[in-house]
């Protein structure tokens, strides 16, 4: 026993147990909720990824059409006209005490002018090109921000979990065999408190 058999430590012992108790069953009720948000985002995520992959199948048959009816050197020509830097900027959630980086979302959908195009001199299928592989775009940001948001839950659920176990598996047996060392050490005391006591009668009988 690492601590003096008394009865304030015995008390102090089965207060800490009662902590350990009740903080492993709020990271529990914390790992479900994460679990559940977890999943939810997986799903979204796994939708977006299929919509996607269509949209790109999409978008590759509408460029191979573009080139076809207008040429190489047109489809690049109209390419590097319409090239622009795209700012992305971030902020901060808070979700149960997971601070979250994501992604302020702007749609990068232009008009054919924005881009630099005139829809008289362009070819209708290259100005749908440029429309479809922009909404690609919109969807990756969208993507990129709920695959941020999945690794961090992700984290989180393991730190929680690691933090169970050790409650669990540590502290908790360790608490529980201090408290049964002391109370068995004072339940002898009292035995021998006892029998000291019937002795002295006995004697002055």
């Amino acid at each position: 026993m690492s601590v003096p058999a008394t009865r304030m430590n015995l008390l102090s012992f089965r207060g800490n147990l009662s902590l350990a108790v009740s903080g492993a069953e709020l990271l529990k009720s914390k790992r479900e909720a994460l679990i559940k948000d977890f999943f939810k985002v997986a799903n979204t995520i796994i939708e977006s990824r299929e919509e996607m992959a269509r949209e790109v199948q999409k978008s590759m048959i509408q460029a191979g059409l573009a080139k076809s009816f207008s040429g190489s050197h047109q489809m690049n020509s109209t390419a590097l006209s319409a090239r622009r830097d795209i700012p992305v900027q971030t902020h901060e959630v808070n979700i149960w005490g997971i601070r979250i980086p994501e992604i302020d979302f702007v749609s990068l959908r232009r008009t054919p002018e924005a881009r630099g195009l005139l829809p008289v001199d362009t070819s209708s299928h290259i100005l749908e090109t440029a429309e479809q592989y922009e909404r690609i775009l919109d969807r990756l940001l969208r993507t990129a921000s709920q695959e941020i948001r999945l690794k961090r839950l992700g984290e989180e659920i393991r730190k929680v979990s690691r933090r169970i176990n050790a409650l669990e598996q540590t502290i908790i047996p360790s608490l529980q065999g201090e408290i049964r060392s002391i109370q068995e050490v004072l339940q002898e005391r009292e035995r021998e408190d006892l029998f000291r006591l019937k002795h002295i009668k006995n004697r002055r009988k």
